[in-house]
């Protein structure tokens, strides 16, 4: 996780519950990172680890998109327009 944070990276997930994050940055003696998504995924009500990647690729799609995760019906522009 140290050579992680290190790297110039956009979005690193973990799987697990929040305490698992909080944990692992106690253990490493760092405050927690933003760049850290924990857990990992949008909540989409996923069941099973094909919808579970799913949710995790919407995050980093969005994330990479620098986007916050949005209803398209909730948008007041095009799909492809700003936010």
């Amino acid at each position: 996780m140290r050579a992680l944070l290190s790297q110039p990276l956009a979005y690193l997930g973990l799987l697990g519950p929040r305490a698992c994050k909080q944990h692992l940055f106690e253990e490493l003696g760092a405050p927690p990172h933003e760049r850290v998504y924990a857990p990992v995924g949008l909540d989409l009500g996923a069941e099973g680890p094909e919808q579970v990647a799913i949710s995790i690729v919407a995050e980093m799609l969005a994330v990479r998109a620098g986007r916050e995760p949005l209803h398209l019906r909730m948008k007041r522009a095009g799909i492809h327009g700003p936010p």
